[in-house]
């Protein structure tokens, strides 16, 4: 099974220690195969977590929406390398909002042709 990042759990942590409700997490996922069962799993077994998950391309359009409020952080583990010039303003929106979010993994790979998004995850893994 996949053990969860340190971070992650720290994240998470921090949210649930200020709220007196369970964490809302979305996790977003899409864009390469991966063992859905485990990747879940460790988030089911988190105490004071609970999680929706939306795959592309339904997810830039819940991003994009007012439903996202409800969502106390966004946990991407997708692989989106291309993305169309008018999807960037959903993500700028999101960080002005100051909408908490970790990417995971592949996420870093996602969006290559973008400079903002690499500056908003502070890198990238620059793809052959």
């Amino acid at each position: 099974m996949t053990k969860p990042s340190p971070l992650l759990l720290l994240l998470l942590l921090a949210l649930n220690i200020s709220c007196k409700k369970p964490v809302e997490a979305l996790i977003i996922v899409g864009g390469h195969a991966y063992d859905t069962t485990e990747f879940f799993e460790v988030f089911q077994a988190m105490e004071g977590i609970e999680f929706d998950s939306v795959s592309h391309p339904k997810a830039l359009d819940l991003l994009a929406s007012d439903q996202i409020d409800k969502f106390d952080v966004l946990v991407f583990y997708d692989f989106m390398p291309v993305m169309q010039p008018r999807d960037s303003s959903i993500f700028l929106k999101l960080t002005q909002r100051g909408k908490p979010m970790l990417f995971l993994h592949h996420s870093l790979c996602s969006f290559q042709e973008w400079e903002g998004y690499a500056e908003m995850l502070g890198g990238r893994y620059v793809m052959p």
